[in-house]
């Protein structure tokens, strides 16, 4: 059985990197959410990617390996991460995302070095395609490290490096596909611990900050802010309604099925003084980074513990977690507004962060949502008014006539409904 079974594992390694991870940004993502996962002392991570001649390095200064991450990485889908409720991760199978293109992956982090080594001569004269090598660490000496590694300082001075051996051609086509990658580094936003992403070996060397400034993050490329985002978190309860639903669900991970509390983050676009609206083309879900799925079209931004396909490209739709989350979402996007709207700078924009409620459908994730949306309209005051305050909006009155300046606001008011508070005429989109 031992043979049949590492040829069933060595044909199964084979299907998750060549048929999960088909984009390169897949494999940049997953070193940078182990990274996420990894934080010092500080609770920072500063990470760095060098591309050499044939080789990618990885290095971040984040806590070292100890043996249970070494097991980990060793393993499928044995992850240290599956019941730790402060990790990203939990299916034990991002790292395998890095043998798309690499035969060969050298780790050097506290006291461990080893490698995944196709071509290792332990499996001379063996039949590879039977060997499930990348699961399989070897011991490595600094000596069989590639040269133009050996002479690369950092590798060895950084509490976790990797190198991926890609050969000249690949090396080539990162260096487009990279730059391209971290040209908007939006992907960041929602990374909690990873503060600079640094790469050498560009054309145009790029360096990514996030920046805490006041109530605002700004986002740096180079040393020149790019963009500056509001980001908010919310918390939620978890009913025991929706944990029993989750509790034979075999794609709910561990860390989930007695969670009492999860949390949904929103982010903003601030552009002169005003919040801008994200383009329906760019509004990604993002599980700490961006998944590719970009269906309801939110205005903003949005993060949070989806859960998604093996290569979190896309999320499960009728899962019963991911459906609760699109129902918190519907509500709390209408508390963060309502959080932003007391914002005596942005309150007048603050129309460009309503969602639109989808209408006409019978998919149960968007009448999560809008069950959550309803839910909102009716319980949040969010609407800035003449007189200072924010008010619901059954308890709105909108002048599009523009009497209210010719009478005067009192005189409308009372004339119109006095039972009503007038919303401050200068609000966009009114």
């Amino acid at each position: 059985y031992t043979l049949r079974d590492a040829k069933n594992t060595s044909n199964a390694l084979k299907k998750i990197a060549g048929d999960l991870y088909t984009e390169t940004e897949r494999f940049i993502f997953e070193l940078l959410q182990n990274a996420d996962d990894m934080p010092n002392e500080k609770r920072e991570v500063d990470v760095k990617f060098r591309l050499l001649s044939e080789n990618l390095l990885f290095l971040h200064n984040g806590r070292p390996f100890n043996k249970e991450d070494v097991n980990s990485i060793a393993s499928i889908g044995d992850s240290t991460k599956r019941k730790d409720a402060e990790k990203t991760g939990y299916k034990g199978i991002g790292f395998k995302s890095v043998f798309t293109d690499a035969e060969t992956v050298l780790i050097n982090s506290g006291n461990f070095s080893f490698s995944f080594d196709k071509s290792s001569p332990l499996y001379e004269g063996k039949n590879i395609d039977e060997i499930p090598w990348e699961i399989k660490p070897i011991w490595t000496e600094h000596y069989r490290y590639p040269k133009e590694v050996k002479d690369c300082e950092d590798f060895f001075t950084f509490p976790v490096a990797i190198d991926l051996e890609v050969g000249e051609t690949k090396i080539q086509n990162y260096r487009v596909q990279i730059q391209q990658l971290f040209s908007e580094p939006r992907f960041i936003l929602f990374l909690r611990h990873i503060k600079t992403i640094e790469v050498q070996g560009l054309r145009n060397n790029v360096k990514i900050q996030k920046v805490l400034k006041s109530d605002r993050f700004e986002l740096l490329n180079n040393g020149t802010p790019i963009n500056e985002w509001i980001i908010n978190d919310f918390e939620f309860g978890v009913t025991t309604e929706i944990r029993e639903g989750m509790a034979n669900d075999k794609i709910v991970p561990e860390k989930l099925k007695e969670i009492q509390k999860s949390k949904l983050s929103f982010a903003c676009q601030i552009k002169d003084s005003k919040i801008e609206s994200i383009s329906p083309d760019k509004s990604f879900l993002f599980t700490y980074l961006p998944t590719n799925v970009n269906d309801y079209k939110f205005p903003f931004l949005v993060n949070a513990d989806f859960l998604t396909t093996a290569n979190r490209q896309s999320i499960h739709v009728k899962n019963i977690w991911n459906l609760y989350i699109f129902e918190q979402i519907g509500f709390l996007s209408f508390k963060w507004i309502s959080e932003i709207a007391k914002n005596e700078n942005l309150k007048l924009t603050i129309t460009n962060l309503i969602p639109s409620r989808f209408e006409n459908s019978t998919e149960p994730i968007h009448q999560h949502f809008n069950n959550g949306f309803d839910k909102a309209i009716k319980e949040i005051a969010f609407l800035p008014t003449l007189n200072g305050s924010l008010c619901k909006v059954s308890d709105a009155l909108v002048d599009l006539t523009g009497l209210s300046e010719i009478l005067g606001n009192e005189l409308f008011v009372r004339v119109v409904n006095p039972a009503k508070l007038l919303v401050d005429n200068r609000l966009e989109n009114k």
